[in-house]
């Protein structure tokens, strides 16, 4: 349902994390075990095969969420098992891993950077001219009118710093919602089985936001409409999932 392979990259990191919860959560035992890794794996490869700097920016914002907060035993068993990934991807495609050191490593001369940045005059004098609230939801669209390929600059243009802060706003609250849940567990008198599993679940909503924030800044992310639902929907699981362990934690210490 992706129009891009930049959308279909961000995408797949998105929803990595909760890949990952997912398997991790699923006991040792179970059958499914096996099932779940492997749609992680299908998940990294789909990412990977998109051939997208800002998939691999979304996927570099996951991994530091994730690393910050999983044991030092999991931190270890992942790095393990990426590098095996990469050698994997190293085999089935030899030069998918040199065409994204060139991405990176040769942004300066690459006209795609260039085109994205080549804007930033336009975008500065259509700001100065409707600062607070800017020139209309949906007025500046493409084909009639260039693309901004970064959606903060896009929201400032369109909305202002009014609709700026309202758009970011939504994914701060729902980080803060996330870690909220975290630190409700931690101090926590009392915890049940679950409180583990609601926290490292709130690990993976907050690592699946950050690619969302950091990805905002590197194309137009609300045009794509499955990426930016879909981010919509994890704001949404933040707010759902503290308002549950808020109401547990209070009934247990009742």
């Amino acid at each position: 349902t992706t129009a891009h392979p930049i959308e279909f990259g961000v995408l797949c990191a998105m929803v990595l994390p909760l890949a990952v919860h997912i398997a991790f959560s699923t006991p040792r035992r179970d059958r499914r075990r096996a099932f779940w890794w492997a749609c992680v794996g299908l998940v990294a490869a789909g990412l990977m095969f998109s051939v997208s700097r800002s998939a691999i920016l979304a996927a570099a914002s996951v991994a530091v969420v994730l690393f910050a907060g999983w044991t030092g035993q999991r931190r270890t068993w992942m790095a393990v098992t990426g590098l095996a990934f990469l050698v994997f991807i190293k085999l089935i495609s030899p030069g998918l891993l040199g065409a994204f050191l060139h991405l990176f490593a040769d942004a300066g001369n690459d006209d795609s950077v260039k085109w994205r940045t080549h804007d930033y005059a336009t975008a500065r004098q259509l700001i100065s001219q409707h600062l607070l609230l800017g020139r209309g939801l949906g007025t500046w669209y493409a084909p009639k009118h260039e693309i901004f390929d970064n959606q903060y600059l896009l929201t400032l243009v369109d909305g202002g710093l009014v609709g700026l802060v309202t758009f970011a706003g939504i994914f701060v609250a729902a980080i803060y919602a996330a870690l909220r849940v975290r630190w409700l567990w931690r101090t926590a008198v009392a915890r049940p089985a679950r409180a583990d599993a609601d926290r490292d679940l709130a690990l993976s909503l907050t690592a699946s936001l950050a690619a969302v924030v950091i990805t905002c800044a590197t194309f137009d992310f609300a045009a794509f409409v499955t990426v930016s639902s879909l981010s919509f929907v994890l704001a949404g699981l933040c707010g759902a999932l503290l308002r549950i362990v808020r109401a547990d934690v209070a009934g247990m210490a009742a």
